[in-house]
């Protein structure tokens, strides 16, 4: 009764985790189909971005000129995502291109298509600044070293980010707007001082409620958070068979015990009345 009882606690158990499982991988397999839908059709990028880009899907010589967009370059390091957001902004959608020479190409056909205005970046031309460096502790990174890229791209993370630091909050960026001149301060939830002394902040919004950051980074999280709780099922899977396994064990041993419990009773009435035959 208590191993019958084990079990049971077991199989409700089991069947909790399973529900929740599923809740978890449906909500996960939802997150990764609308994140698929906005890498598949360039969702958050201009029209003229979108266009470019989709013709380059098509024609392989033209994606040949092409790297990308910068956001599809870089992988920003939690927690500096609002960050680099809010830091390299419209700048997102440049497409970075290996030459000016591929940059004028794509112009041109910019203009043959009847495409909107696209901003290049030719990896040949552009050339990078030192960052700016500072002792002080409330500087927790230069924005170049907030994020990951190739190293080739080095020059244009640079002419972006060199001179942008970033801080924890808006205090810390005031008080030290007041020592570094000329430097842009960022906080972590993507506020900014500028070099020059304007100030930017409110909620960022993005089209669909979907930055252009890390997006790949977002859609390889998800798919090994799946791939984790699949591998998780099949254990499930193997711990349900062996509960299975064990109650029908446990209900062959009841049937076992509970003939020879019945062979046993018939012995006994059959010797009451073998004993009863000799005293009659």
């Amino acid at each position: 009764i208590l191993e019958e009882k084990g079990l049971a606690e077991k199989q409700n158990q089991w069947d909790r985790e399973w529900v929740e499982r599923e809740k978890k991988m449906a909500g996960l397999s939802s997150r990764l189909d609308f994140l698929q839908s906005l890498i598949d059709h360039f969702e958050g990028y201009t029209r003229a971005v979108q266009d470019l880009l989709r013709l380059s899907s098509k024609n392989p010589d033209l994606s040949s000129r092409m790297r990308g967009t910068l956001a599809s370059q870089v992988e920003v390091y939690p927690p500096y995502e609002n960050a680099i957001d809010a830091a390299l902004g419209g700048s997102l959608q440049n497409i970075v291109v290996p030459s000016q020479g591929d940059g004028k190409f794509l112009m041109d056909l910019l203009k043959k298509e009847n495409i909107g205005r696209v901003t290049f970046l030719p990896m040949d031309k552009i050339q990078g600044k030192v960052p700016v460096s500072s002792a002080d502790q409330r500087i927790l990174c230069n924005g170049v070293d907030a994020l990951t890229y190739a190293k080739d791209l080095r020059p244009i993370i640079e002419h972006f980010l060199s001179n942008t630091v970033i801080v924890r909050d808006l205090s810390d960026a005031i008080f030290l707007s007041k020592s570094l001149r000329g430097v842009r301060m960022i906080t972590l939830d993507g506020e900014i001082i500028n070099s020059w002394g304007s100030m930017v902040g409110g909620k960022i919004f993005h089209r669909n409620e979907a930055s252009l950051i890390n997006r790949q980074t977002q859609k390889r999280k998800l798919e090994e958070e799946i791939h984790r709780l699949e591998n998780e099922k099949k254990l499930a899977f193997a711990v349900q068979k062996q509960i299975e396994e064990k109650k029908e064990g446990n209900k062959k041993a009841f049937l076992i015990r509970n003939q020879e419990l019945e062979k046993a009773r018939a012995e006994v009435e059959e010797c009451k009345a073998k004993e009863l035959d000799l005293l009659s």
